[in-house]
């Protein structure tokens, strides 16, 4: 319902015995986030810290909207995701650091570049899960140069991560996204949408 509501569409299979179910959402990725960019930047950043070699749709990475009509001129739903850009619009876009473009395509190219410097975040280093409560996803990384620990807020409000049952070493780390120096005591603050590369080597 939510994705009709961005103005997607959503593909329906008979799953038999009078049983409908969903099998595929046609929407482009920014209008699937309703425009709401720190969630998505958020999105992008979370995807960078898994392990393997990312791969970004090109209009993902342009921050594309939904286009209608291409769905209009070509009767597929899926053409919502792949429409064009006039390069003259798309430079514009660029050009200007407050456009949604501009921002995407910045951020993610800074969080490659800070990626390709963390050893713990190389292809085939390794990865686990780590318990946290809801509105948290908590990831490690490891190889034995570094230990990278990625915590993410998963919420649009800020919030204290109580600590306890995490697995998260008591002490003061440095953000590799941000340069900045992190404390872990009993509780972690974290702002809405915040992503952390916490290198506790």
């Amino acid at each position: 319902d939510e994705m009709h509501n961005r103005g997607g569409f959503v593909t329906i299979r008979d799953a038999g015995e009078g049983q409908q179910k969903p099998y595929e959402i046609n929407i482009a990725l920014f209008s699937a986030f309703n425009e709401h960019l720190p969630a998505y930047l958020a999105a992008h950043t979370l995807l960078f810290s898994f392990q393997g070699l990312p791969a970004l749709y090109i209009h993902s990475l342009l921050a594309t909207l939904n286009d209608r009509e291409l769905v209009e001129q070509t009767g597929r739903t899926r053409s919502i995701n792949r429409g064009y850009w006039l390069q003259a619009t798309l430079e514009a876009r660029l050009a200007d650091p407050t456009s949604a473009q501009a921002q995407v395509l910045a951020h993610c190219l800074r969080i490659i570049e800070c990626r390709e410097a963390q050893p713990a975040l190389a292809t085939h280093a390794a990865q686990a899960v780590s318990p946290s409560p809801p509105g948290v996803f908590i990831l490690r990384r490891e190889v034995p140069e570094q230990r990278l620990i990625v915590v993410a807020s998963l919420l649009s409000s800020s919030q204290q991560l109580p600590l306890h049952g995490t697995g998260l070493p008591p002490g003061v780390f440095t953000d590799r996204l941000t340069g900045r120096q992190v404390e872990l005591s009993d509780t972690l603050a974290l702002a809405p949408y915040e992503v952390l590369w916490l290198d506790v080597t």
